[in-house]
């Protein structure tokens, strides 16, 4: 999507006073327990290890860190991480 058709999405969302997470780059983390981080509408992933993931969202690089770190699911725009997660923050 094109810069002009992005901020006309955002501002069309804002307008009717929709939920953010309705745009289609807002990413979307689901967490199940302290094992299982559901993360949609990513970009890409640009690392990946047994205790560190890092993928890229709209809204900047997520960092996930935690122990035994597996990508259980696989998607064009999802991802499901599993393992003993200890921490995610966006850098």
């Amino acid at each position: 999507m094109d810069k002009k058709k992005k901020r006309l999405t955002r501002g069309v969302i804002r307008l009717l006073d929709l939920p953010e997470e309705l745009h289609p780059n807002t990413p979307r983390l689901t967490v199940y327990g302290r094992n299982d981080m559901l993360v949609e509408n990513h970009m890409g992933i640009l690392r990946y290890a047994a205790n560190e993931a890092q993928l890229v969202t709209g809204a900047g690089t997520l960092r996930v860190t935690g122990e035994g770190l597996t990508l259980r699911l696989l998607g064009q725009e999802q991802v499901v991480i599993s393992g003993a997660l200890s921490s995610w923050e966006y850098e």
